[in-house]
């Protein structure tokens, strides 16, 4: 994953541990349980549609993803990832996200989906990247809504 290395300052904290990975027909499949007190929130749901933005863009990367948590499902293809969707999730620490993906490309987009969000995220505004930018401002249309709907509690 040379085009993810170092572009995106991380933590030491991971917020998810893989359980389990294996392969399915037409694809392949993750386990993976939240390890950070908030879960997937809004960062690291905005960092982890930057990432497979990016590579769609960048690598041609294609693949159609599934995450599943607590019977809520977001699916999407990875370059038209969405934030909010993940976020919908509401998952939580400890909780269970299993995570199928399919296509030509399904390992390489579970490989950065395990990545991400096993890495953790920075706590510092500079880790937003242009790309996790342009994810929330498509998702919302402008950083008032964004601002609004975080405010709002709907995490």
């Amino acid at each position: 994953m040379s085009a993810m290395s170092g572009t995106i300052p991380w933590s030491a904290t991971a917020e998810a541990v893989v359980l389990e990975r294996r392969e399915y027909a037409g694809g392949v499949g993750a386990t993976i349980q939240m390890a950070h007190a908030h879960g997937l929130h809004t960062r690291p749901s905005a960092h982890l549609v930057g990432a497979l933005r990016r590579e769609a863009r960048e690598a041609k990367l294609s693949a159609y993803l599934e995450f599943e948590c607590r019977g809520w499902v977001a699916s999407m293809w990875t370059s038209r990832a969405s934030p909010t969707a993940l976020i919908r999730l509401r998952a939580r620490q400890g909780d269970v996200v299993r995570v199928r993906a399919y296509g030509p490309d399904a390992g390489k987009a579970l490989d950065i989906v395990t990545w991400v969000l096993q890495q953790g995220t920075s706590t510092h505004e500079d880790a937003f990247t242009p790309e996790v930018d342009e994810a929330l401002l498509e998702e919302f249309g402008s950083w008032e809504a964004i601002r609004e709907w975080a405010l709002s509690g709907m995490r």
